[in-house]
């Protein structure tokens, strides 16, 4: 490292308050997949019940177990 340099360039690093959250290439693809997944159930959803409003659909059964399931996997 060049004197100077900031030890942590080129991390995606953001400070939280006095906690650290480091978010690796892993964590934003994971993140990237569970939203294709709610994504795609929305579009599911819209097509079963086209009158529901976006809150039915966050309500709706199906959602509630992907967000758990969502919640459960590391």
């Amino acid at each position: 490292m060049e004197e100077g340099q900031d030890p942590s360039a080129g991390r995606n690093d953001r400070s939280v308050g006095s906690g650290e959250i480091r978010t690796t290439a892993e964590d934003i693809s994971e993140n990237a997949m569970k939203r294709r997944e709610a994504e795609e159930l929305v579009r599911k959803l819209r097509l079963e019940k086209p009158d529901c409003t976006m809150d039915q659909i966050m309500m709706h059964p199906e959602m509630a177990q992907l967000m758990i399931k969502h919640l459960h996997t590391n």
